[in-house]
């Protein structure tokens, strides 16, 4: 079956010993068309916390969630260990299966742009296929006026120009799931929409001459306006109030919190 499947049953999640989320309950699929779900609500009430959950990086305190890929591998938890239904699906789980944009940028400071690039592609790739692929990758999402940055090390780039390059790394090897946390939290409006840009480009498959495939983006956000980037790709949203989860239809978020822009 061609699909991606989420389901998650009474969550708990603590953090240095704090509760951060409970009692959460959610069910997601990606079948025909990518989904995209803003996870959104005041800071400090969970929301990264959460998506270290969603992706697997920590383990919840209580409760149960299953992951079930388009090639019918599995991941589960079943309120005490992460299971996996293959060696391959826990080899490549951050490779192939999830992509990780965090706030803050991961690239290697000793590496150049393209060398932080190429290194997940070449897990997949030859060294050949690999500098293909990132070329290809570059074209879409660097004008010409950009492309000398892959020859910089981090510390030479900009604010937008690192957070780009860390969003481009997490989707070099083209995810079924992407989770980028507050991918536009320190950017002006200009690199804030070329950022939402490259995870436009990655859900709707065209960076990739490849068959279409099923994607689905979880992002943490505090912009009302990044939801009508992605609004043909979902219908609702994660949201988060006083260490409480609620998947509701975008439209309630008025009731919520104040986004007149919606």
């Amino acid at each position: 079956m061609n699909s991606i499947i989420f389901k998650a049953t009474n969550i708990n999640i603590k953090w240095n010993d704090k509760t951060a989320i409970s009692d959460a309950t959610f069910n997601f699929s990606a079948d025909k068309q990518p989904l995209a779900v803003p996870v959104m609500g005041e800071s400090g009430n969970g929301k990264s916390s959460l998506l270290y959950v969603l992706s697997a990086l920590k383990k919840p305190e209580s409760g149960s969630f299953k992951w079930k890929f388009p090639n019918g591998k599995v991941l589960t938890f079943d309120g005490k260990k992460i299971d996996y239904s293959h060696k391959e699906l826990k080899k490549n789980l951050y490779i192939n299966y999830f992509g990780y944009s965090s706030q803050n940028s991961a690239l290697l400071p000793f590496f150049t742009v393209a060398e932080n690039l190429k290194f997940p592609l070449q897990i997949n790739c030859s060294k050949i296929n690999s500098d293909q692929r990132l070329n290809s990758i570059c074209e879409h999402l660097l004008g010409k006026s950009e492309i000398e940055i892959l020859y910089k090390y981090p510390h030479k780039l900009s604010e937008g120009q690192r957070q780009r390059i860390s969003l481009m790394q997490s989707i070099i090897n083209d995810p079924y799931v992407l989770f980028a946390d507050e991918p536009t939290g320190n950017l002006d409006p200009y690199n804030s929409e070329k950022a939402m840009n490259i995870i436009k480009k990655w859900l709707n498959g065209s960076l990739y001459e490849t068959e279409s495939k099923c994607r689905m983006l979880f992002w943490v956000t505090h912009n009302p306006l990044e939801l009508l980037y992605f609004k043909e790709y979902n219908d609702n949203l994660i949201f988060v109030e006083k260490k409480k989860c609620s998947q509701i239809k975008i439209e309630d978020l008025k009731g919520k919190w104040k986004a007149s822009i919606l």
